[in-house]
């Protein structure tokens, strides 16, 4: 009963299927822009790459359409979690289940935000699959009550905490979705000026993502310090944290290493994901995380 689709059945769903039918708008816009492009190029003297800068109206259109949904879902998205904040009384950033909403909007509006600087919506299929398949993962997660936040953790840091953190695992969504893109026209498509294009948003995606898992991380060491009177407790979400922020600054020292700054790159961000889910949602399922304060989604009883 606590879980957010069964509260707001009607947003909820709006949402995953407007992101649904961004993604499939942009799937039907990749097609037709390359062809466009190659079109054109042939008119011109210019290579089809030179050329995917400039869009032919029908993938206008369909761009339009995958931007336009992907705005709608986010209103949607933005429309459970007022709801749910409202319904609780309290920020719906306790559960697996709430915090894969909030995820899944801000996975949508980064996209956004990244395509309005860099044009990326060649990609915008496999990035709105992933706050769509969040909110579809949601359907499975736990859907008990938060337990209540003991004393020494109600603070102001908490929505900040929380709010970065689900931000940048949203912008490390988007950053894998391009990795594999660039790995699929490396191996796949053998085209490797695609290749080369995709691992430079996958880069800009991650250089978005990092800052926010830095800040998510101080506020989080500050949050500590404000309750504990320490920074750094060695909790094992904090040492999860600390390990994921640690993955991706090897990744940005790593590139600049001769041979590492192609293919062996994306590897390594396609692997981070990996580090980010079990810091999400698989150091709950540790022996050692049963007393962890950062757990609290697990207890069946309590609104």
């Amino acid at each position: 009963m606590f879980a957010l689709e069964n509260l707001f059945p009607g947003p909820y769903f709006a949402a995953l299927w407007f992101y649904v039918a961004s993604a499939a708008a942009f799937f039907v816009y990749l097609p037709i822009h390359i062809r466009e492009a190659s079109r054109l190029a042939d008119g011109s003297g210019l290579t089809t790459g030179e050329c995917m800068g400039k869009e032919g109206p029908a993938a206008r259109a369909a761009s339009s359409v995958g931007r336009l949904s992907a705005a709608c879902g986010i209103a949607c998205n933005a429309w459970v979690f007022a709801a749910a904040w409202s319904y609780f009384g309290r920020p719906p950033l306790q559960t697996i289940n709430e915090t894969l909403v909030y995820c899944a909007g801000a996975c949508a509006l980064l996209f956004l935000l990244m395509d309005a600087a860099y044009r990326i919506r060649l990609l915008g299929g496999p990035v709105m699959l992933a706050p769509a398949g969040m909110l579809v993962w949601n359907l499975a997660a736990p859907s008990a009550a938060a337990r209540e936040i003991p004393p020494a953790l109600r603070s102001t840091w908490f929505v900040p905490h929380v709010a970065v953190y689900m931000a940048a695992y949203g912008a490390m969504a988007i950053t894998f979705a391009m990795a594999v893109a660039a790995l699929a026209a490396h191996y796949l498509a053998r085209r490797d000026l695609w290749a080369g294009v995709f691992r430079r948003w996958s880069d800009r995606a991650a250089r978005v993502a990092f800052p926010l898992l830095t800040a998510g991380l101080c506020i989080g060491a500050v949050w500590a310090k404000s309750a504990w009177g320490d920074f750094w407790s060695w909790d094992p979400k904090e040492s999860w944290s600390l390990a994921s922020w640690l993955f991706y600054l090897i990744y940005f020292h790593i590139r600049a290493v001769p041979g590492w700054a192609g293919t062996r790159s994306q590897w390594l961000l396609t692997a981070g994901i990996l580090v980010i889910l079990f810091t999400y949602v698989g150091v709950s399922r540790l022996p050692s995380a049963e007393s962890s304060l950062h757990v609290f989604e697990t207890s069946p009883a309590g609104r």
